[in-house]
């Protein structure tokens, strides 16, 4: 049993002294935010197993099973919402931790802009997209420099929350080309005025 928790006579200080920043290291062995990232996706694995059951058991005639493996499955994703809020308060010392993290941010930034087009709320919403550009960039960029091999240590967790690695749709690529068929347009255009100039 957790015993209770002492409390302080001591003031805190008025100046309180500033932690030493955590060197991000893509070899880091041991990450608060990895260890917290594998529970999450054990969790996960648990919220499907117990959601199958349910299901098998309505399926089998059992609606007293089925409520209670609901309610069950219920709980675990309320025990996931806290360790993800956990793991937000957690600073990544690793490039795995960090790509978690971020993994996590764009699944937060996911719902933000679903219940942003709920609204009215088009500046927001510009807002958001911008953040989720800002976002996919950063993780891919973590994922290129992590490499397969230590990727695959977490890509079970990121990739439930996150599209990382792949290709997104960006319109930037299709930039120079639309640059130069604008300017033969353009010259053709100015072409023609000169010809009927003449």
């Amino acid at each position: 049993m957790p015993q209770a928790a002492r409390t302080s006579t001591t003031k805190p200080s008025a100046k309180r002294q500033r932690a030493a920043p955590v060197a991000v290291s893509a070899n880091a062995s041991i990450d608060p935010v990895v260890e917290r990232g594998r529970f999450l996706r054990d969790l996960w694995d648990a919220h499907d197993a117990v959601e199958s059951e349910a299901f098998a058991a309505r399926r089998n005639d059992d609606p007293s099973l089925g409520i209670q493996r609901d309610e069950q499955a219920h709980q675990i994703l309320d025990w996931k919402d806290l360790v993800e809020a956990e793991i937000s308060f957690l600073v990544a010392n690793s490039l795995r931790g960090a790509l978690i993290q971020l993994a996590l941010m764009q699944d937060a930034m996911n719902d933000l802009n679903a219940r942003i087009e709920n609204s009215d709320c088009d500046s927001a919403r510009e807002v958001a997209i911008k953040i989720g550009r800002l976002l996919r960039s950063a993780s891919d960029a973590v994922h290129d420099a992590m490499g397969e091999d230590q990727y695959a240590e977490v890509s079970g967790i990121v990739s439930t929350y996150a599209s990382v690695g792949d290709d997104h749709p960006n319109f930037l690529l299709d930039m120079p080309a639309w640059m130069d068929k604008g300017s033969d347009r353009r010259c053709k255009r100015d072409l023609a005025k000169v010809e009927v100039a003449a």
